[in-house]
């Protein structure tokens, strides 16, 4: 079968731009669970994000990545692979039809015109800066006959609002009821999981032309922050279009979804993603306070853990556990390429030793947990009862 025409469409925000902070604090909600800095913190993940689908997802045409007009220039489009084929797309042309809603801040807000990106494939991937490609994929496992391929985790969608849940989860909340409304009432239905996402622009043109759905996404789309009245675009329209018979259901992909703390061994999950036994990862920083070293911790953690054939990354992995660059059989081993990569600087060289004893240290936790082969206990030897002990018993007895 023929591979299909499909495209990659990012969001992304770096939080520590000074206009983009000032901007984001002149519209701030009263609701500041909405506008925690880890939704707009960016640790270089779309570098490594980007690097990966490359590697093991080839046959995309082209990468998409949404910002917000004052920081186009921000993304170093040079740090990726295949600059050529990645296109930047600022937030004044993503709502040309609705100009009014800018500026956002609001990520459910931008879904909801994914599907006007000029040029973009009738098919597409939708993805988040933290989540990564980890092996090859085939295209049939995220579409079939046109129809993207979905797969649900095993967390069900809540049709109430229970007391103390935070504001980004009402949206699953208002998709359930919505989706009740348009489809009746169902016993059980389930998430979609929180990975890189197959849609359809077929899907976005019947959601607008809908009657039911068209304010619930303008009202998503006005949202500058996220609220409790928003809808999740994506999660919808997947849901939508499985009612309908537009939307298949993936069994053959394997995805891993992990919190990033404090706590988080990031040796042990370098070592992890190396062994490639998942297609899709998620790593979403939640690190509250993060404190500096931690933070470059995780950018040279996300640097390294994936062999990419990046600019940036023609260095050896940091982490010990990765896989060196090989080199080429034309090439002594004593030549020294005439480009080399720039000498790292003290922090950077710090969080490595950081990250370096981080391994060590989980290598000595499991070596001490390995317990010692248990023997197999002799069975004590059979005692033979001879003529003289019965004599000695029987005179025991008549004493």
């Amino acid at each position: 079968m023929e591979t299909p025409t499909i495209d990659l469409v990012y969001c992304w925000v770096d939080g520590d731009h000074p206009q983009h902070q000032a901007l984001r604090a002149s519209y701030r909600p009263a609701d500041h669970s909405s506008a925690h800095i880890t939704r707009f913190r960016s640790a270089g993940e779309i570098y490594s994000s980007i690097d990966s689908a490359w590697k093991f997802v080839p046959w995309l045409r082209t990468i998409f990545v949404v910002v917000d007009d004052i920081q186009v220039s921000r993304f170093d489009i040079s740090r990726v692979s295949n600059p050529t084929r990645v296109k930047v797309i600022p937030h004044s042309i993503l709502f040309q039809k609705m100009p009014s809603h800018l500026p956002t801040f609001n990520s459910q807000a931008i879904e909801t015109h994914l599907g006007d990106i000029p040029g973009l494939a009738e098919l597409f991937l939708y993805a988040n800066d933290d989540t990564f490609f980890g092996t090859h994929c085939h295209w049939s496992q995220f579409f079939f006959n046109n129809y993207p391929k979905i797969a649900l985790t095993t967390e069900r969608l809540r049709s109430e609002v229970v007391p103390g849940m935070a504001t980004h989860f009402h949206s699953r909340v208002n998709n359930s009821k919505l989706l009740n409304t348009l489809q009746g009432r169902v016993s059980t239905r389930y998430s979609v999981t929180h990975q890189v996402r197959p849609l359809c622009k077929q899907l976005y043109r019947e959601a607008w032309a809908h009657p039911l759905l068209f304010s619930p996404l303008v009202y998503t789309s006005a949202s500058k922050f996220r609220s409790a009245t928003d809808i999740e675009t994506a999660g919808l329209l997947l849901h939508w279009g499985y009612q309908q018979g537009k939307v298949m259901l993936a069994s053959d992909i394997k995805s891993k979804y992990v919190g990033v703390t404090h706590k988080t061994d990031l040796a042990v999950l370098s070592s992890e993603l190396c062994l490639g036994k998942y297609h899709l990862y998620c790593l979403n920083d939640v690190m509250l306070n993060c404190s500096p070293i931690r933070s470059l911790c995780f950018r040279n953690f996300l640097e390294t853990m994936l062999p990419s054939s990046s600019k940036v990354r023609h260095v050896a992995m940091a982490m010990p556990m990765a896989m060196p660059m090989a080199m080429p059989m034309a090439m002594p081993p004593q030549h020294v390429p005439a480009s080399r990569p720039k000498r790292r600087s003290h922090a950077k060289t710090e969080a490595t030793r950081i990250a370096q004893a981080l391994y060590k240290a989980t290598l000595a936790r499991m070596a001490s947990a390995k317990r010692p082969p248990v023997k197999k206990r002799r069975k004590p030897p059979t005692k033979v009862i001879t003529l003289r002990d019965v004599k000695m018993l029987l005179a025991r007895i008549k004493h």
